[in-house]
C-alpha cells in the first residue's frame, strides 16, 4: 500500500510538472500577436491533419511559419518549425527524401530555439523526431555507407539526449 500511495505521488508530482511546463510553454508561444496568429493556425492545422487532411494540414504550418522572419527563434517559430517538419515526415506528396531533408533542417532550427531547449519535453521531442528524420534519410538508396553509418550515428546520439533529458525531470509513467 505505501509503494502504491509513493507511485501514485510520484505519478502526480510528474503530471502537475509537466502541465507546469506545457502553461509556461504556451505561454511563451502567445507572448506576442504573431505568435498568437502563428499558434491559431498551427492549431488549425493539426485539426486538418488529425482529419488525414496532410496536404490542408501542410499549407497552413507553411502559412504559419510565414509568419515569422528567418531570424525568429522564439518558441512560436520553433513551434511552426517542429509541426512542419513532423508534417513533412508523413507527407506523400513530392518526393520522400525532398520532405525528409527539408524537415530536417526544420528541425534543426526549431532545437535552436532557447524557449523550446528549456522545456524539457518539446527538447527531447525535437530531438527524438529529427533522430526518427535521420533514420529515414539513411534508408534512401542514394544513401552511401559511410553517409548512412553517419546519419544512424547523429540519430542514436540525439535519441540519447532525449532520453537523458527525459531520465533528469524523474520518474514517470503510469505504476506497474
Amino acid at each position: 500500500m505505501v509503494t502504491d500511495n509513493y507511485r501514485l505521488q510520484l505519478l502526480l508530482k510528474s503530471v502537475w510538472q509537466y502541465a507546469l511546463e506545457e502553461t509556461q510553454y504556451t505561454t511563451a508561444i502567445r507572448s506576442t500577436p504573431i505568435g498568437q496568429q502563428s499558434d491559431d493556425i498551427r492549431w488549425r492545422a493539426k485539426v486538418q491533419k488529425d482529419s488525414g487532411q496532410i496536404e490542408a494540414s501542410c499549407r497552413l504550418y507553411e502559412e504559419a511559419l510565414r509568419l515569422h522572419g528567418a531570424d525568429d527563434d522564439s518558441a512560436a517559430a520553433a513551434g511552426a518549425r517542429h509541426d512542419l517538419a513532423e508534417t513533412l515526415t508523413d507527407r506523400h506528396l513530392g518526393l520522400h527524401v525532398e520532405n525528409l531533408l527539408r524537415a530536417q533542417v526544420l528541425y534543426r532550427r526549431a532545437q535552436r530555439s532557447t524557449e523550446r531547449e528549456r522545456n524539457p519535453s518539446r527538447s527531447a521531442m525535437t530531438r527524438a523526431s529529427l533522430a526518427s528524420c535521420l533514420r529515414g534519410l539513411a534508408g534512401m538508396p542514394m544513401v552511401d555507407a559511410k553517409h548512412e553509418r553517419k546519419l544512424l550515428d547523429e540519430a542514436q546520439e540525439l535519441l540519447r539526449e532525449a532520453i537523458r533529458i527525459d531520465e533528469r525531470r524523474g520518474p514517470a509513467g503510469l505504476p506497474a
